[in-house]
Protein backbone atom coordinates (compact mmCIF):
# COMPACT_ATOMS: atom_id res chain seq x y z
CA UNK A 1 0.00 0.00 0.00
CA UNK A 2 2.91 2.38 0.69
CA UNK A 3 4.39 1.60 -2.72
CA UNK A 4 1.17 2.54 -4.49
CA UNK A 5 0.66 5.76 -2.51
CA UNK A 6 4.22 7.09 -2.74
CA UNK A 7 5.39 9.58 -5.37
CA UNK A 8 8.17 7.96 -7.40
CA UNK A 9 9.95 11.26 -8.11
CA UNK A 10 10.19 12.20 -4.44
CA UNK A 11 11.25 8.67 -3.44
CA UNK A 12 13.93 8.69 -6.14
CA UNK A 13 15.32 11.98 -4.92
CA UNK A 14 15.33 10.81 -1.29
CA UNK A 15 17.17 7.63 -2.24
CA UNK A 16 19.61 9.60 -4.41
CA UNK A 17 20.40 11.92 -1.53
CA UNK A 18 20.88 9.00 0.84
CA UNK A 19 23.18 7.18 -1.60
CA UNK A 20 25.34 10.29 -1.96
CA UNK A 21 25.38 10.74 1.81
CA UNK A 22 26.23 7.07 2.32
CA UNK A 23 29.86 7.54 1.30
CA UNK A 24 30.69 9.89 4.20
CA UNK A 25 28.20 7.99 6.40
CA UNK A 26 30.18 4.78 5.93
CA UNK A 27 33.35 6.52 7.00
CA UNK A 28 31.63 8.04 10.02
CA UNK A 29 30.16 4.68 11.04
CA UNK A 30 33.61 3.06 10.78
CA UNK A 31 35.17 5.44 13.29
CA UNK A 32 35.10 5.77 17.05
CA UNK A 33 31.99 5.22 19.11
CA UNK A 34 29.59 5.09 16.12
CA UNK A 35 30.69 1.64 14.97
CA UNK A 36 28.10 -0.64 13.42
CA UNK A 37 27.76 -3.87 15.37
CA UNK A 38 25.86 -7.07 14.67
CA UNK A 39 23.26 -6.14 17.29
CA UNK A 40 22.28 -3.09 15.18
CA UNK A 41 21.21 -5.10 12.13
CA UNK A 42 17.72 -6.13 13.31
CA UNK A 43 16.79 -2.44 13.58
CA UNK A 44 18.55 -1.58 10.30
CA UNK A 45 16.76 -4.52 8.66
CA UNK A 46 13.38 -3.42 9.98
CA UNK A 47 13.81 0.13 8.68
CA UNK A 48 15.05 -0.91 5.26
CA UNK A 49 12.56 -3.78 5.07
CA UNK A 50 9.78 -1.23 5.43
CA UNK A 51 11.43 1.01 2.85
CA UNK A 52 11.68 -1.91 0.44
CA UNK A 53 7.89 -1.97 0.38
CA UNK A 54 7.96 1.45 -1.27
CA UNK A 55 11.10 1.19 -3.39
CA UNK A 56 12.27 -1.94 -5.17
CA UNK A 57 15.94 -0.92 -5.46
CA UNK A 58 16.64 -0.26 -1.78
CA UNK A 59 19.51 -2.75 -1.44
CA UNK A 60 22.25 -0.22 -2.22
CA UNK A 61 21.09 1.91 0.71
CA UNK A 62 22.30 -0.83 3.08
CA UNK A 63 25.83 -0.55 1.70
CA UNK A 64 27.26 1.91 4.24
CA UNK A 65 26.11 -0.31 7.11
CA UNK A 66 27.58 -3.50 5.60
CA UNK A 67 30.87 -1.78 4.83
CA UNK A 68 31.04 -0.05 8.22
CA UNK A 69 30.50 -3.43 9.87
CA UNK A 70 33.57 -4.66 8.01
CA UNK A 71 32.16 -6.76 5.19
CA UNK A 72 34.43 -6.74 2.16
CA UNK A 73 34.44 -8.30 -1.28
CA UNK A 74 32.88 -11.79 -1.19
CA UNK A 75 31.32 -11.39 2.26
CA UNK A 76 29.70 -8.10 1.22
CA UNK A 77 28.36 -9.47 -2.07
CA UNK A 78 27.05 -12.65 -0.43
CA UNK A 79 25.31 -10.75 2.37
CA UNK A 80 23.78 -8.31 -0.10
CA UNK A 81 22.58 -11.22 -2.26
CA UNK A 82 20.95 -13.07 0.65
CA UNK A 83 19.18 -9.92 1.84
CA UNK A 84 18.01 -9.02 -1.67
CA UNK A 85 16.76 -12.57 -2.21
CA UNK A 86 14.88 -12.50 1.09
CA UNK A 87 13.26 -9.15 0.30
CA UNK A 88 12.23 -10.27 -3.19
CA UNK A 89 10.76 -13.55 -1.94
CA UNK A 90 8.81 -11.68 0.74
CA UNK A 91 7.60 -9.09 -1.77
CA UNK A 92 6.60 -11.90 -4.14
CA UNK A 93 4.64 -13.65 -1.43
CA UNK A 94 2.75 -10.46 -0.58
CA UNK A 95 2.01 -9.75 -4.24
CA UNK A 96 0.86 -13.34 -4.73
CA UNK A 97 -1.39 -12.99 -1.70
CA UNK A 98 -3.08 -10.02 -3.36
CA UNK A 99 -3.20 -11.90 -6.67
CA UNK A 100 -0.94 -9.33 -8.30
CA UNK A 101 1.76 -11.83 -9.27
CA UNK A 102 1.10 -13.14 -12.77
CA UNK A 103 2.80 -16.00 -14.58
CA UNK A 104 4.47 -13.50 -16.90
CA UNK A 105 5.94 -11.60 -13.95
CA UNK A 106 7.24 -14.84 -12.42
CA UNK A 107 8.86 -15.80 -15.74
CA UNK A 108 10.53 -12.40 -16.04
CA UNK A 109 11.75 -12.74 -12.45
CA UNK A 110 13.24 -16.16 -13.15
CA UNK A 111 15.04 -14.90 -16.25
CA UNK A 112 16.39 -11.85 -14.42
CA UNK A 113 17.37 -14.02 -11.45
CA UNK A 114 19.37 -16.40 -13.65
CA UNK A 115 21.18 -13.45 -15.26
CA UNK A 116 21.96 -12.11 -11.78
CA UNK A 117 23.38 -15.49 -10.72
CA UNK A 118 25.62 -15.50 -13.81
CA UNK A 119 26.72 -11.93 -13.06
CA UNK A 120 27.50 -12.86 -9.47
CA UNK A 121 29.62 -15.79 -10.62
CA UNK A 122 31.61 -13.54 -12.95
CA UNK A 123 31.82 -10.82 -10.32
CA UNK A 124 33.22 -13.27 -7.80
CA UNK A 125 36.14 -13.96 -10.11
CA UNK A 126 36.86 -10.21 -10.30
CA UNK A 127 36.55 -9.78 -6.54
CA UNK A 128 39.11 -12.50 -5.89
CA UNK A 129 41.69 -10.38 -7.74
CA UNK A 130 40.73 -7.07 -6.10
CA UNK A 131 42.20 -5.54 -2.95
CA UNK A 132 39.92 -4.22 -0.19
CA UNK A 133 41.04 -0.66 -0.99
CA UNK A 134 40.08 -0.96 -4.66
CA UNK A 135 36.83 -2.70 -3.69
CA UNK A 136 35.84 0.21 -1.41
CA UNK A 137 36.73 2.75 -4.12
CA UNK A 138 34.61 0.89 -6.70
CA UNK A 139 31.63 0.55 -4.35
CA UNK A 140 31.79 4.19 -3.27
CA UNK A 141 32.10 5.29 -6.91
CA UNK A 142 29.02 3.26 -7.80
CA UNK A 143 27.10 4.77 -4.87
CA UNK A 144 27.90 8.29 -6.11
CA UNK A 145 26.90 7.43 -9.70
CA UNK A 146 23.65 5.77 -8.59
CA UNK A 147 22.88 8.64 -6.20
CA UNK A 148 23.34 11.20 -8.97
CA UNK A 149 21.18 9.13 -11.30
CA UNK A 150 18.34 8.98 -8.76
CA UNK A 151 18.63 12.73 -8.13
CA UNK A 152 19.01 13.93 -11.70
CA UNK A 153 16.83 11.38 -13.53
CA UNK A 154 14.03 10.40 -11.12
CA UNK A 155 11.66 7.76 -12.42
Amino acid sequence: MLFVAASSDSLSRIIGGFLLASVPLRRLLSMGHWRVRLVHFPLIGAVFGLLSSTVVAIGAALTPFYLAYGLRRGAYIATEAVCAFSMHVTRGAVLAGYRLLTGEVVLIGLVLGSVMFAGSWIGRRLLDRMSDRVFLAVIEGLLVVMGLQFLLVPR
